[in-house]
């Protein structure tokens, strides 16, 4: 399954694509191709498995934005899919070292939350960066990949 992880200390986050809508058809209207996923997060002793829908090209700005930070070593990387039920943010210092927090929450009447954060580095980034990568090659940026 393609996906992508953030591993940290005493902390993941785990995003694998479930459905991918109209690939390559047609666009939608987030950027890139519609998506399901399922996500994963464990921070500490606490620990989220659901769905959520996002798109590849709201994954191709995550892309870009991380593979900035990672080599300057500097700078914040801020994510929220177009639901805004997941929101990811990840502070890097000059040292390589990367603070990860953010929240998720279900879109049911409960309105549960788990607010994360732990600590992760460049070293596990850069695997995070070849995941990425893999999913942008194959389905574009923010218009999809080109017709042949």
């Amino acid at each position: 399954m393609e996906g992508f992880s953030i591993h940290g200390v005493a902390g993941c986050i785990s995003f694998f694509l479930a459905e991918v809508y109209r690939f390559p058809e047609s666009t939608g209207y987030w950027g890139g191709y519609d998506l399901k996923a399922r996500l994963k997060i464990r921070a500490g002793n606490f620990s989220v498995e659901s769905s959520l829908y996002s798109s590849t090209g709201e994954l191709y700005e995550l892309f870009q934005s991380l593979k900035r930070c990672n080599q300057d070593l500097r700078g914040t990387v801020k994510f929220s899919n177009y639901e805004h039920n997941l929101t990811l943010v990840m502070v890097y210092d000059q040292l390589g070292h990367v603070d990860v927090s953010g929240s998720f929450s279900e879109t049911n009447e409960y309105a549960n939350e788990l607010i994360f954060v732990f600590k992760s580095d460049q070293t596990f980034i850069a695997n995070t960066l070849r995941e990425l990568s893999a999913i942008v090659d194959k389905y574009g940026d923010m218009k999809g990949v080109k017709a042949h």
